[in-house]
């Protein structure tokens, strides 16, 4: 770019000189054209020069608006993306603390129709891995892997005092576990006197799949 503009300056410069039909100046005066030639020259350089380095600049400073607006706009869906997991986790955890206090609700109903032996009541909270022997007052279960075993009715009429103790939920295999403590009393203190723990699925309806002591 620079040989073109001074080969540009040049010609012009050519051209003035060769259209000039004054007399032949004196030394002096071709010494001055000279100077002032080699003077356009330096200050073409330097214009040309400050060109190309604004053409530079230029070129860096939009280079880094198109990088700030491609950060812009990955944090605008980062912001979008946290939005609606938050969004997510909040209801997911309300439909967590609801499902527990039905399932609290339904626990202590299983816990009650077998201490009053309604067995009607019992298979209806029960799911199809559980089977009931209302002579005998023992729960059949069999569990994923096939194994069975058996379960005997609750007998709460020394209990005074139950609470849940634990929970957690499978949201993806809709699952609910939870697990219980009894205490029972005598006449200086009260007693812990077990655990038990109940899962439940979801079979339309949520009912109870397992049921076994825990400390």
């Amino acid at each position: 770019m620079k040989k073109i503009l001074l080969i540009t300056l040049l010609f012009f410069i050519v051209m003035v000189g060769c259209s000039n039909n004054d007399p032949v100046e004196p030394a002096a005066d071709s010494v001055d054209n000279t100077e002032d030639l080699e003077t356009l020259i330096s200050t073409n350089e330097r214009l040309v020069d400050q060109l190309e380095k604004e053409l530079e600049e230029k070129e860096s400073l939009f280079e880094r608006i198109q990088t700030l607006e491609e950060e812009n706009m990955e944090l605008k869906d980062d912001l979008l993306t946290y939005k609606q997991q938050t969004i997510e986790i909040e209801d997911r955890h309300e439909k967590e603390l609801s499902l527990r206090h039905d399932l609290d609700y339904k626990s202590r109903e299983f816990f009650q129709a077998m201490h009053e032996r309604e067995h009607e009541q019992v298979e209806e909270l029960t799911s199809s891995s559980i089977t009931i022997d209302s002579e005998a007052e023992i729960l059949h279960l069999t569990d994923q892997e096939g194994i069975e075993r058996s379960f005997h009715y609750l007998q709460l009429d020394s209990v005074i005092y139950s609470r849940q103790r634990s929970f957690s939920y499978d949201h993806e295999e809709e699952v609910f576990s939870t697990e219980y403590e009894f205490y029972t009393s005598s006449e200086e203190s009260m007693h812990f006197d077990g655990g038990v723990e109940l899962i439940f699925e979801n079979e339309e309806d949520w009912k109870v799949s397992s049921i076994r002591y825990v400390q």
